[in-house]
């Protein structure tokens, strides 16, 4: 499952095992209410264009309004999103309103093509409507945080860098043997993971070339790909001459990812030059499971492991450096085993998702105006 929609399933969690009363409102697509402890309210989709949108509204506002029947709602969080019923709810309840912004929307769209674009107007005046009246907005680095406060003109105190953070019960150290045995995966190999879904941020040219000159250097090496793979990833594979090499997984349950990642030595990211709107939850996932990491980004998008060393950071498209990187990892596993540990305990100490809820909660507190500790929704 991508990364956004499970850090959703999370916050609510943990939000609820806080002591808060938490209702999720989620498109009716793939079981949300068996994803996250808290209520969940599914919101069916209409598939027409333009009637989709004022369909969703409707249902949305409705099934907010039935909400309120079970207490006052204090709190509102929403991902940035194309509707005027988060704004509602703020106006006749009071409630605080939280922003979450995932990627860079001006990238968005100025990516927007075909017949997307004749909503592309309708998208960017909600967008900067429930920006500027948000009490406080969230996105997850620096280059998106100062997009926001230029391109909508938001106050820089307002905006707040918010990790993607780790979900600590499910990538965890598990013992590499069982793991191993549990997955059918040789004990004796060695493997490299990677763990991505297709879109245009993730480089697999340069993940795919890369792994060509390891595979060759360390004949002991396999590399695991997680994740969904097109008929072009797959041509590339082809084309090292290694695809035996190769461990195609296809797309995993979290905990089935987990016990992927326990049987690696390193665990890699590699972003395009596009991905400065993107900082990838794998790297705090390979990190809490105690694993070393060598990731690829843009310049200025590394916002949360600039002093550590678990994390070996190159630049996007450098595929020296970022092979070289690797191969460290795989010449010293001595090195690598004490720089996961060193990982592990940063993502405890720092990017727990209970500790990012927390930080929600704490802006919720400080947001709402003139009104008791948050009891609500």
């Amino acid at each position: 499952m991508p990364g956004g929609p499970v850090k959703v399933f999370d916050l609510c969690t943990n939000l609820k095992s806080m002591g808060h009363d938490v209702v999720l409102f989620a498109p009716d697509n793939g079981c949300p209410e068996t994803q996250t402890t808290a209520k969940v309210v599914k919101i069916p989709a209409f598939g027409i264009p333009i009637f989709g949108i004022i369909w969703h509204e409707l249902l949305s506002l409705a099934a907010s309004l039935l909400e309120l029947r079970h207490g006052a709602c204090s709190a509102v969080f929403v991902r940035i999103t194309t509707s005027f019923v988060p704004l509602f709810m703020k106006s006749v309840t009071g409630a605080v309103l939280l922003t979450d912004v995932n990627d860079d929307p001006f990238y968005r769209y100025r990516e927007t093509r075909g017949g997307m674009r004749l909503k592309l107007p309708l998208v960017r005046f909600c967008d900067r409507l429930n920006l500027k009246l948000s009490d406080a907005v969230f996105t997850i680095n620096s280059k998106v945080k100062k997009a926001l406060v230029g391109g909508f003109g938001l106050d820089e105190d307002k905006v707040s860098i918010l990790p993607s953070g780790a979900n600590t019960d499910i990538f965890r150290p598990l013992d590499r043997a069982k793991a191993c045995a549990e997955l059918s995966l040789a004990p004796e190999l060695r493997y490299v993971c990677f763990a991505g879904s297709l879109n245009k941020w993730n480089d697999y040219p340069l993940i795919i070339s890369a792994a060509k000159e390891i595979l060759g250097a360390f004949p002991d090496v396999r590399l695991l790909l997680l994740g969904d793979l097109d008929d072009a990833c797959r041509e590339l594979i082809a084309g090292t001459g290694l695809g035996g090499r190769f461990i195609l997984t296809g797309r995993v349950a979290q905990q089935k990812a987990a016990a992927y990642i326990a049987c690696s030595e390193v665990g890699l990211s590699a972003l395009t030059g596009a991905g400065e709107a993107v900082t990838p939850v794998k790297i705090f996932d390979y990190l809490a499971c105690g694993k070393p990491v060598v990731a690829a980004m843009p310049r200025g998008t590394n916002d949360f492991f600039q002093d550590c060393e678990a994390v070996a950071v190159t630049d996007a498209g450098d595929a020296p450096t970022f092979l070289a990187a690797i191969s460290r990892f795989l010449e010293d596993p001595e090195r690598a085993s004490r720089l996961g540990g060193q990982g592990r305990a940063l993502i405890l100490e720092r990017f727990d998702r209970a500790a990012v809820a927390r930080r929600v909660a704490e802006a919720a507190e400080t947001s709402f105006r003139g009104s008791p500790p948050l009891g609500g929704k």
